[in-house]
């Protein structure tokens, strides 16, 4: 009997072992796989504004009643310029051929973050447990959903990293990202950490999951992790006081202002008043906001600090409310220790306003120095209760444009 051999050729016997590589990359690679089960809580969107169809993505994130909330980039459903409204607004769901008419309920023009309202198709079965909340710098990224004629649920298959991490919005690079893909979830290999807002390729940007939980969390809508937490259990470690606010006088003396050397390697490189009037007309007297070298001076525990890196501790946990204890909500003043001037929630809870145009500060000692003489933007310190510990370092400066409402932004008087 004549038997025959196949002899397989060079290129099918390289093919097989890169064929069995790949699917047990696909399987053993936790970004990979958290995105093949989280494609059923994306959406394309289709926006006609003006005649003009925008296109983008968005991510399931709450349901009830039948209907789905999603979220997803403003400009996708107002365009670029946020001035206008969608004539209409429809939305196309994972392995389903067909568009569904949504409807814009809310949006923030300033994080260019919106919410929408959808019907949930019968068949759907999505996933609630996909965040992320805790970010960071050279973490591995990707994303779901691109845009090429017909909307892709597709995990492209690069991973990025995030190259920068601030309090409401992170920066990355992903190679493969595209215009058409604003609105879609980045993607850790924890979940979803936040939303792409621009889609620029070498240099995208994504709002930070931490801020569209607050966000979601102010309107009377159904969110999945937004939940406000209960105070119920909290009990004041402080008499409440008869009166809204006490002042304490604080002895003059100096200090080094901003991030010392011995802590370079945490230092960062730059390291709204109606109400106030309305108070002085009230009471007579003249309170104002503080500048940003007297609020420093007080968070450091002026001639009595010990020099720690938060208001009064070295254990961000023992004096403030921030990211990892404050159960996503601002907390009561005076629930955890003071720092050495009895001042309390100097670091966390929330940021506190300054008198002080944003600026840099010059070398040389200055005796009651100010901030700059022109500009925009105001200087706030502290950190906050969505804020990871770095930002709660009393050398920290941010800033931000008088106009903005958060509800982690507050401000302290000074007299």
């Amino acid at each position: 009997m004549l038997k025959h051999f196949y002899k397989p050729s060079h290129w099918l016997c390289l093919l097989l072992p890169m064929l069995y590589v790949t699917q047990n990359l696909a399987q053993t690679d936790p970004i990979t796989s958290l995105a093949e089960t989280l494609k059923t809580n994306v959406v394309a969107i289709s926006a006609s504004i003006d005649g003009v169809e925008e296109r983008g993505f968005g991510f399931i994130t709450a349901e009830q009643n039948g209907q789905l909330y999603i979220a997803t980039a403003a400009h996708v459903v107002k365009g670029y310029f946020q001035d206008k409204v969608a004539d209409r607004i429809r939305v196309k769901f994972f392995n389903d051929s067909n568009w569904i008419e949504a409807k814009c309920i809310h949006y923030w023009k300033n994080e260019d973050l919106a919410l929408l309202e959808s019907p949930r198709p019968i068949a759907l079965q999505w996933q609630p447990n996909c965040i992320d909340l805790n970010t960071g710098t050279s973490r591995k990224v990707r994303f779901i959903g691109i845009n090429g004629g017909e909307p892709r649920w597709v995990d492209p298959g690069l991973d990025g990293n995030i190259f920068s991490d601030d309090e409401f919005k992170l920066e990355f690079s992903i190679n493969t990202i595209r215009p058409g893909t604003s609105g879609a979830p980045l993607l850790t290999e924890r979940g979803i950490v936040g939303m792409i807002t621009q889609d620029e390729g070498a240099i995208s940007v994504a709002l930070k999951l931490t801020q569209i939980k607050y966000l979601f969390s102010t309107l009377e809508q159904p969110y999945y992790f937004a939940l406000k937490s209960s105070n119920s259990d909290l009990s004041p470690s402080v008499p409440v006081q008869e009166y809204p606010f006490q002042m304490i006088m604080i002895e003059g003396g100096t200090f080094m202002m901003g991030c010392n050397q011995k802590k370079r390697s945490e230092c960062f490189g730059d390291e709204v008043q109606a109400f106030i009037q309305k108070l002085n007309t009230k009471t007579g007297k003249k309170y104002r906001l503080p500048t940003e070298a007297e609020w420093e001076y007080a968070a450091r525990g002026g001639n009595k600090s010990k020099g720690y890196k938060y208001s009064g501790s070295n254990t961000l946990d023992e004096v403030a409310w921030y990211f990892s204890n404050s159960g996503g909500a601002p907390r009561p003043v005076g629930l955890k220790k003071p720092n050495e001037l009895g001042l309390y929630d100097m670091s966390g809870n929330v940021w506190e306003w300054c008198q002080d145009l944003y600026t840099g500060y010059p070398d040389t000692p200055q005796i009651n120095p100010l901030g700059g003489a022109s500009g925009f933007d105001h200087v706030h310190r502290g950190g906050s209760w969505v804020s990871d510990s770095q930002f709660c370092r009393v050398s920290h400066r941010y800033y931000d444009t008088p106009d903005r409402h958060y509800g982690n932004l507050g401000f302290r008087l000074a007299l």
